[in-house]
C-alpha cells in the first residue's frame, strides 16, 4: 500500500493478473513498449493513478484492468492495442468506476467495447467511437452523468442493454443507419429532448426511452413492426 511509483524494464512482455491491483497510493507507472499484454483488473482499484498511456506494442489488455481506479483523468489507448479484454474489443468493465475519467482516446484498431466498459465514469464528458466499432455491449455508458452528445458511426450494428442508461445529461444522440434494434433500457432516465430512429430499425424493446422526462419530440419510421 505504500507504493507510489513503479517502473518496468524493458525485459518484460506481460503484466499478470491482478499485478498491481489495490496498490492504493501508486500515482506513476511507465509501461516499456515491450509488453504486450496486460492481464484482469492488473491495476484495479489503484486509487491515486492519475494517467495511463498504453504503450503501441500492447495487445491485449484483459476486463477489469483498471477498474475503480477512482483518480484517473486520462487513458490513451493507442492503435497498436488490438484487444483488451477479448479479441479486438475493450474489455468487460474495464475502466468501471473511474469517477474522474473525463478523456479517452479509443484508435480504431478495436471492433466492440464490452459490458459496462465505462460504467459509472460519471466525469467522462465525450468520446470518440471510431469506424471501426461494430459492436457497443450492454451498459457500456451506463451512469455518464457528464455526458452531453454522442455519435455513433455506421460501423455499429447493434447496441446493448441499457447501454445509454442513468446518463441524465445526454441530450443528443445520432444513431447509425446500420442500426436496426433499440434494446431494452437502453436510453433509461436519459436527458434526450429529441430523438430520430433510424430508418432501419424494426424492433423497439421494453422501457427504450423510460423515465427520459425531457423527451418532447421521437420520429418512429414506417419499418418499425414492434415497440416493446
Amino acid at each position: 500500500k505504500g507504493l507510489t511509483n513503479a517502473i518496468i524494464s524493458n525485459s518484460v512482455t506481460t503484466i499478470g493478473k491482478e499485478a498491481f491491483q489495490n496498490c492504493k497510493s501508486l500515482t506513476n507507472v511507465n509501461i516499456p513498449n515491450s509488453v504486450t499484454t496486460i492481464g484482469e483488473q492488473a491495476f484495479a482499484y489503484c486509487e491515486k493513478l492519475t494517467s495511463m498511456d498504453i504503450p503501441n506494442s500492447l495487445t491485449t489488455v484483459e476486463s477489469g484492468t483498471f477498474r475503480d481506479c477512482k483518480k484517473l483523468t486520462s487513458v490513451n489507448i493507442r492503435s497498436g492495442v488490438k484487444t483488451i479484454g477479448m479479441e479486438k474489443s475493450i474489455g468487460r468493465g474495464a475502466f468501471a468506476y473511474c469517477k474522474k475519467l473525463v478523456n479517452v482516446t479509443i484508435p480504431n484498431s478495436l471492433t466492440t467495447i464490452e459490458s459496462q466498459c465505462f460504467w459509472d465514469c460519471r466525469s467522462l464528458k465525450s468520446i470518440i467511437i471510431p469506424n471501426s466499432v461494430k459492436s457497443i455491449e450492454n451498459s457500456v455508458f451506463s451512469g455518464c452523468l457528464s455526458l452531453t452528445e454522442i455519435n455513433i458511426p455506421n460501423s455499429v450494428k447493434s447496441i446493448g442493454q441499457s447501454a445509454f442508461s442513468l446518463c441524465h445529461n445526454l441530450i443528443s444522440i445520432t444513431l447509425p443507419n446500420s442500426l436496426t434494434t433499440i434494446e431494452s433500457q437502453c436510453f433509461l432516465d436519459c436527458g434526450l429532448n429529441s430523438i430520430t430512429i433510424p430508418g432501419n430499425v424494426t424492433v423497439i424493446k421494453r422501457q427504450a426511452f423510460y423515465s427520459c422526462d425531457g423527451l418532447t419530440s421521437i420520429n418512429i419510421p414506417d419499418g418499425v413492426k414492434t415497440i416493446g
